[in-house]
């Protein structure tokens, strides 16, 4: 945990450097290519009992359409393991891939910040073993951050929020809470 503290504190520091050039404006047609990482503290219940608390270490590729310059929509792909420890089992791990869409909306300020708020979900597929018949998915995925520009063209951005995970593993059930905090790098091509 503390490595991930220094490595959001030290890109913090390399972000701020250009923070006196001013950001481009999002525009209608833009599109960004972002990857981020992120690192979730995690509570798994099952049938609304905790059962355990763990983590959850996820990273994401996205690509997102802007409708307007507060609006964007986007789709992506998140690499997932996530840890646990349960009295009966030990501790467990699995991994698995999450398709997720998502609807951004982008607050534009003068200067090189612009605060976000993302709305989403998605579907998870389990690699190897599955445990269940029914469908995994996330929803809702809520979270709120800033695109801290570096450039006309790049952003550094932070994030927090919170994502539910329904059915894990296939069971009927078994849900996960997260409390995200994560980071990551986009680039925007514009659409004139």
């Amino acid at each position: 945990m503390k490595t991930i503290y220094k490595t959001l504190s030290a890109l913090l520091i390399i972000a701020l450097v250009p923070v006196l050039a001013h950001a481009e404006k999002l525009e209608s047609g833009d599109i960004e290519l972002g990857i981020s990482g992120s690192h979730m503290g995690a509570s798994l219940s099952f049938e609304g009992e905790e059962v355990t608390s763990g983590s959850l270490t996820t990273f994401t590729g996205k690509v997102g359409y802007f409708l307007s310059p507060f609006i964007e929509i986007a789709g992506g792909v998140d690499f997932s393991r996530d840890s646990n420890k349960i009295d009966d089992l030990g501790k467990t791990s699995s991994h698995y891939v999450s398709l997720t869409s998502c609807l951004v909306f982008n607050f534009p300020m003068d200067g090189p910040t612009i605060p976000f708020l993302t709305l989403g979900g998605g579907f998870v597929v389990y690699g190897g073993d599955s445990y269940g018949e029914n469908t995994s998915y996330l929803f809702p995925s809520i979270t709120g951050g800033m695109r801290l520009f570096a450039s006309p063209n790049v952003s550094i951005n932070f994030e927090f929020g919170y994502q539910h995970h329904k059915n894990i593993g296939g069971w009927d059930g078994l849900n996960r809470s997260s409390f995200i905090a994560g980071i990551g790098i986009s680039a925007f091509f514009r659409g004139d």
